[in-house]
Formats: C-alpha cells, sequence, structure tokens
C-alpha cells in the first residue's frame, strides 16, 4: 500500500510538473519579442507607440487602422467652416466639431494616410494601455511640420462640394483661377494698396493699378481700383499647390482672381526700384506716390 502511494503521489508530482511546462511555454508563444507583432501586449503603450499630449492621444497608424478600417473610408469633402492645407505631398482636411477639430489627410494618390478625431462624450483609450486615454486620437502623416504650407478655407456652401463651376475654377499652364468671391473667403482681401518696394513694377491701365513683383514661386500681382481697393490678385509658391475650394483635385502653383489690366489698349508701365520709382508724378493713382 505504501509503495502504491508514492507511485501514485510521482505521477502527480509529474503531471504538475508537465502542466506547468506547458503553461509556460503557451504564454511565452503569445508574446512578440518586441512587446508588438500580431498580439501586442496589454499594459505596454511602447507596443502602439501610445503617447499623450494634454487631452491629444497619438498612436501608430498600424494600430489605429486595426480598430478603424482606413481603407474603406469615403473621401472627406472640404466644406462650411473648415480648412484645407497641403504640403509635402500631403492634403489635409480639418472639420471643427463639438468635441474639437477632425483631420483627414491624404497622399497624392488619394489614399488615407492620417487622422484624427475627437469627442465630447468620452475618451480614446491607448489600444495597448488602457490607462492612458485622450479626448482626441490621432495617428499617421501629417503636414505640420512641412517648412511650407498652404492652408485655406472650403467654401461656405456644402452643396457645392466637388462642384468645380461654384468657384467658376480653371486650370490652365499651372495657374488656377477662381471666382473674386471665393477667392475673398478664403485668403485677405482688405489689403491697403502698397507703396513700390524694391524691384516690383507698377502698371496702369483700364483705371486700374497693379503691382507686380517676380519671387521664386512666380509672378504675384495686386490690383487695384481708383479708391484703393483690391479687385484682383494672383499668388504663386514653389512648394505645394493652390487647391479649387469646391474641388481640391483642382491645383495650381499659382492662384489668379479677379480684375486685371492685362487687355486694356494702352497701358502706363512704371518701374520700381530700392530708391523709389520712375513714375511720372503726373501718374496720381500710383499707390507710392
Amino acid at each position: 500500500m505504501l509503495k502504491l502511494r508514492l507511485f501514485l503521489c510521482s505521477i502527480g508530482v509529474l503531471a504538475t510538473l508537465g502542466m506547468a511546462g506547458v503553461a509556460g511555454c503557451s504564454s511565452e508563444s503569445l508574446r512578440a519579442g518586441d512587446g508588438g507583432g500580431d498580439h501586442p501586449v496589454t499594459g505596454d503603450p511602447a507596443a502602439c507607440g501610445c503617447q499623450v499630449d494634454g487631452p491629444n492621444l497619438t498612436i501608430s497608424w498600424s494600430c489605429f487602422c486595426a480598430q478603424h478600417d482606413c481603407s474603406s473610408q469615403p473621401r472627406v469633402q472640404c466644406t462650411g467652416s473648415g480648412r484645407v492645407t497641403s504640403g509635402c505631398g500631403l492634403v489635409d482636411i480639418s472639420l471643427e466639431t463639438v468635441g474639437g477639430p477632425e483631420q483627414w489627410v491624404y497622399d497624392d494618390s488619394g489614399n488615407l494616410v492620417g487622422e484624427q478625431l475627437a469627442t465630447d462624450d468620452g475618451q480614446f483609450a491607448c489600444p495597448t494601455d488602457p490607462s492612458m486615454v485622450g479626448f482626441t486620437l490621432r495617428a499617421g502623416q501629417f503636414p505640420d511640420t512641412c517648412d511650407n504650407v498652404i492652408s485655406t478655407g472650403c467654401t461656405v456652401d456644402a452643396g457645392a462640394a466637388n462642384d468645380p463651376a461654384a468657384c467658376g475654377c480653371q486650370v490652365t499652364d499651372g495657374i488656377l483661377t477662381m471666382s473674386w468671391a471665393c477667392y475673398c473667403q478664403q485668403y485677405s482681401c482688405t489689403q491697403p494698396e502698397p507703396h513700390c518696394g524694391a524691384y516690383g513694377q507698377w502698371t496702369r491701365g483700364c483705371g486700374l493699378d497693379e503691382y507686380a513683383v517676380l519671387t521664386i514661386g512666380g509672378p504675384e500681382r495686386w490690383v487695384y481700383d481708383p479708391s484703393g481697393h483690391l479687385v484682383g490678385a494672383q499668388q504663386s509658391t514653389d512648394a505645394g499647390y493652390f487647391r479649387c475650394p469646391t474641388d481640391p483635385s483642382m491645383t495650381g502653383s499659382s492662384v489668379r482672381a479677379g480684375q486685371f489690366a492685362d487687355t486694356c489698349d494702352s497701358r502706363t508701365v512704371c518701374q520700381c526700384s530700392a530708391d523709389g520709382g520712375s513714375c511720372d508724378p503726373t501718374d496720381a493713382g500710383l499707390g507710392y506716390l
């Protein structure tokens, strides 16, 4: 009887050790060596690159897309009081919500490569460390850190999204032309008439005064009526593109809107210089006299 009891106890010990060994191997096989992989470790914020800065929670793009389908989302349209920011080959569409700004970033191929979500009735949590939370969730690429970005407002007419005719948009030789009303919704049209600057040029014709300078991005022009009000403008850039407010797929390295004296039969050209101008003093319509 004693030998049988010792034998049964030995079996029990071996069984216990065997179960412990199996459990140990099973646990280890589910843990990725770098804390990531297909089964990120709960309680390890580094597994999803989680960081919290004030109310903002940032996670890796792969972890974000594991929770939110990043491949089948329809492209967000820029409408209302939103803004379009472009730079580094990215287009960032930002819309204000009750919870805060939400953003969708697309590359040149139209793929979603960055996103920010916001909430006012809860919190976002880090997928691998639920103790890390934020009121906004951000992941992917953004043009925030680009040296040169262009930011413009969206059209106030939400129904005009993807309709270039709503802003009269046309693209010719890299110049995006739009209506004066749409231009002034995105850029300030209240600039006072400037004085003659170094190496610029004033042109007067058809009752309009036009000041032009050549920049690295291309020519820039500002046109004023006899009362000194801005009635036309052209801007240029060498970093990014200008986009049609009602169809962001239409872009140009220059944007042009309003009135110009190009078609006047007779124009007076006055050359600016660093120490003043060369125009006839009787040309009183020029801003620097």
